[in-house]
This record gives structure tokens, C-alpha cells and sequence, in this order.
């Protein structure tokens, strides 16, 4: 008994401060969650009180529904909040409250425009049937901007607009609106309002020309297109790597060289033992000759490059 009064008092700050204030925050979040499984659970058990026509049931637990989902942690997508709107609606048509129902039937349609009831769910023909398809051609309104006005938000945040990224001062009239001030990074949610039409909290608005100046640092729009001439700077490392690369090649010739030694040497030698000897080292000094070339070819590389970021599928 205690629950449901104070799901009534909740639903009733909800509709208070929609029709007596410009935005309502959802203050009574606090310490309360709504995850994914408490609205998957409320939906689909709404969506059975409908079936049933049980309307005792579904203004009770529309109410709840209602309270709770701005309490999210996370922005729930677009379609989940179409189906919420759509039984937040109809407990109200059952409550007899048909201006509100229509309202929030507005929104739903706008999120999911192509929804039709099920014929187990409304009958075609009913006075609920009607309400809600009266609401089709007006929720298909265009977005109505605040004049003059941009979204301004804390640094590090975002908007979501009925599960929706909102980058723009305006939405659409004669309806209400869940309004979302979450983390750019995880969105979790630090602020919540309930919002009708366009009506955003006047802390989230700016004027375009604070908006433009904020977001331009102060640079007008001659500046943010104006040619300007770059002048080639020579990085500090591309003088070391040309160097080293010339004494790789260096080194790699001196190695090659001494083979010319190595390799007489083997000519003279008289035994077999020695010939092998000698063979070996010299190999040994030609693979060295050659691998110090291929380092000082990627050394010289590395300096020619070094100014103009390529990818280099390799590392020296």
C-alpha cells in the first residue's frame, strides 16, 4: 500500500512538473536504478496486462513505469522508450486522462512511426484505437529549434533526447521529452529531466554566437578558412639517421673488403683443414658485409622519410 502511494505522489510530480515548469529534474533517482531487466520485466508484463485488458493492473504498473524510467543508468535505445511511452500512455487514457495519454502517444509514434497495435492488443474501432492513430500526422512534426539558441553542455558530457544523440537546441512541440545529460566517454547518465516540447533547461542554452566562440576558441570564420603558408620544418632525427646510414655503409664496405684477404688466403693454404677454416670465416664475413648494407639501406630510409609519417610495415 505504502509502494503505491508513493508511485502516485511520483507520477503526480511528473505530470506537476510538466504542465507547471518549463523542464522537471528527476530528482527522486537517487539511490534507484532502473536496469535493462527491470524494463524488459515491466514491458512485457504490461504488454500481457493488455492481452488481458486487465486495466486495473496496467494503470498501476504504467505508473511505476512512468516514475521509474528516467532513472537509467545508461540511455536505453530509441525503440525501447517508443514502448515504454506507448503503456506510460495508456495508463493514463485508463485513468481517463486522454490530453496526457495523447501526448506521450505522440512521442511513442515519433521514435516508432510505422507501429501498429496488435489485434489481440487494441480493437480497430475502440476509442483508444482512434486516440492513438489521431496522433500519427502530428507526430510526424519537424523538430522545432530554440531561437537563437544552442546546446551548451558540461565539459565531458552529451545529450540523449528520448535515447537519441541530441547535438541541437530543438525538438519537437506538444509532447513530452526524457532528457539525458551522460558521460561522453561511458555514457552514464549525471542528469535527468523531463522535458515538454523544446522547452531544455535555460543552463544547457547559449547563445549561437557564445556556442560558435567556444567552439571556435575565438577564430572567426575568415580565420577557420584563411590560406596559410607552412613553413617545412627539418625534424632534429633526420640528420643523425642520414649519418649513420652513410656509416653503416661504410662499416658494411670494410667488412666486404677484408674478404678480398680472407678469400687469397684460401688460394695459398696447402691443407684441407685450413682451406675449411678460412672458407668459413670467410662467409661469415660476407653475410655480416651484406647484413650491415640492408641496415644501413633501412637507417637512410628511416632518414629520408622521417618527415612525411609513413607507415613502415617493419622495425629496424
Amino acid at each position: 500500500m505504502m509502494k503505491t502511494i508513493q508511485t502516485a505522489m511520483m507520477i503526480g510530480t511528473l505530470g506537476l512538473g510538466l504542465l507547471s515548469s518549463s523542464s522537471a529534474e528527476a530528482s527522486f533517482c537517487e539511490g534507484q536504478v532502473f536496469t535493462p531487466r527491470d524494463a524488459a520485466g515491466k514491458l512485457t508484463m504490461l504488454n500481457a496486462l493488455l492481452v488481458r485488458k486487465d486495466e486495473t493492473q496496467i494503470k498501476r504498473l504504467a505508473g511505476e513505469l512512468e516514475a521509474s524510467l528516467p532513472c537509467m543508468k545508461t540511455p536505453a535505445p530509441p525503440q525501447v522508450f517508443a514502448q515504454a511511452y506507448r503503456y506510460i500512455g495508456l495508463g493514463h487514457y485508463y485513468r481517463g486522462d486522454m490530453s496526457t495519454a495523447a501526448r506521450w502517444f505522440r512521442t511513442a509514434l515519433e521514435l516508432s512511426p510505422n507501429h501498429k497495435w496488435g489485434v489481440n492488443e487494441v480493437e480497430m474501432g475502440s476509442e483508444l484505437y482512434k486516440l492513438y492513430e489521431d496522433q500519427r500526422s502530428e507526430s510526424a512534426n519537424e523538430p522545432v529549434p530554440v531561437e537563437g539558441m544552442a546546446l551548451r553542455s558540461p565539459e565531458g558530457t552529451v545529450f540523449y533526447l528520448d535515447g537519441r544523440l541530441l547535438r541541437e537546441a530543438k525538438a519537437t512541440p506538444d509532447r513530452p521529452h526524457i532528457l539525458f545529460i551522460a558521460s561522453e566517454t561511458d555514457r552514464h547518465i549525471i542528469s535527468r529531466f523531463i522535458i515538454d516540447g523544446n522547452q531544455f533547461p535555460q543552463q544547457f542554452l547559449a547563445t549561437d554566437q557564445v556556442a560558435k566562440k567556444k567552439k571556435g576558441k575565438g577564430a572567426s570564420e575568415e580565420d577557420m578558412f584563411a590560406v596559410q603558408t607552412v613553413k617545412r620544418v627539418r625534424p632534429k632525427s633526420k640528420t643523425p639517421l642520414l649519418a649513420s646510414s652513410l656509416a653503416t655503409f661504410a662499416i658494411a664496405g670494410g667488412v666486404y673488403g677484408y674478404t678480398f684477404s680472407t678469400n687469397a688466403q684460401f688460394y695459398e693454404a696447402r691443407d684441407l683443414a685450413t682451406k675449411d677454416s678460412i672458407r668459413a670465416t670467410n662467409n661469415a664475413l660476407v653475410i655480416t658485409s651484406v647484413a650491415l648494407g640492408v641496415a644501413g639501406i633501412g637507417v637512410g630510409y628511416a632518414g629520408v622519410i622521417v618527415d612525411a609519417n609513413p607507415v613502415i610495415p617493419w622495425q629496424f
